[in-house]
Formats: C-alpha cells, sequence, structure tokens
C-alpha cells in the first residue's frame, strides 16, 4: 500500500473521465503506477473505481505542485521530459519533410503538461535531469542504459542536495 511506504509516494494520472488530474497516494502502488503511465494512444488507459485514467503528464508532468499541496517542504525533482523538435525540414530543393504520425501524436500528448512543467522547474529545490535526449519514449529495450543515466544524474547532484541540506539547518 502507498500509505505504508517509507517514504511519501505521490502519482498523478490525467482522469479522462471527469477531466481533471487523479493523485495517488493511498491504495494500491501497481494501480498508481498503471495508471500514471498509461501513455494515450500507446498504452490502453487504466480504469480504477469507473474512472478512464491516462498518464497524468497530459496535465501535469512535473508534479511540484501535488508535493508542495501535501506539505513537502523541499523538492528535489527528476524531470525525464522531453521538448522534442517537431519542426519540418526542407532541403534546398527538396519537398518538405514532415514530422510522422506517432512523432506528432506524442507531441500533442506533451503538450498539455509543457507550460506548467516549464513552471515546475522554477519553483522545485533541485532539479535533475539525466541526459536522456536521445532515447525515445517508446525504446523500452534501452531500460538498462535509462537506470544508469539516472543513477549516474543523481550521483552528481549528491553534493548540491547535501549543501542544500546543510543551509537549510
Amino acid at each position: 500500500m502507498i500509505e505504508d511506504l517509507p517514504v511519501p509516494y505521490y502519482a498523478v494520472a490525467c482522469n479522462l473521465t471527469l477531466g481533471t488530474p487523479q493523485i495517488f497516494d493511498t491504495g494500491l502502488q501497481w494501480q498508481a503506477v498503471r495508471a500514471s503511465t498509461s501513455i494515450p494512444v500507446v498504452f490502453e488507459p487504466h480504469v480504477h473505481q469507473q474512472q478512464v485514467l491516462v498518464d497524468g503528464a497530459m496535465l501535469n508532468n512535473l508534479p511540484v505542485d501535488v508535493m508542495r499541496a501535501q506539505g513537502v517542504r523541499r523538492v528535489i525533482a527528476v524531470d525525464v521530459g522531453m521538448e522534442e523538435d517537431i519542426s519540418a525540414h526542407m532541403a534546398q530543393g527538396q519537398a518538405v519533410v514532415m514530422p510522422g504520425l506517432v512523432k506528432s501524436m506524442m507531441r500533442v500528448i506533451e503538450l498539455g503538461g509543457l507550460e506548467k512543467a516549464r513552471q515546475a522547474r522554477h519553483v522545485c529545490d533541485l532539479v535533475i535531469q539525466p541526459p536522456i535526449q536521445s532515447i525515445g519514449l517508446m525504446e523500452f529495450e534501452r531500460r538498462a542504459e535509462i537506470i544508469q543515466l539516472g543513477y549516474e544524474a543523481g550521483k552528481l547532484a549528491i553534493e548540491d542536495i547535501l549543501r542544500r541540506i546543510e543551509q537549510s539547518l
């Protein structure tokens, strides 16, 4: 159960039934993870208590505000969101090369929470951004590489985290 975890845990899904964020801070953790990672068009939505839920990034990709509302004083955010270049390209004398359907759909999905994520980066205490720009959203086979990049980014942030803790004492 989420409420039994040693560290407070929150997951945010997008409730398509109500058109609102769905915050999971109690209940079964697998349901929170399943709902909050159900990328529209890619994965089937998760149904929880008769509500249709998808990835929370639709509304809030970096939910610092959720943590602050729960009374969390210090927030270290790990931002794995990517703002992809979706420009049309044209070589001289060639036809315009448009982004593909999947890339366009992923950008539409991303737009809902993009501005909120930009704002969240400024109100958290520290943002860790693992260098995952070269890894596509659907490249699950690269999970070991993603984990290692996240681990390395976390290690690099330790000194900054410790300095901030000392300053707050």
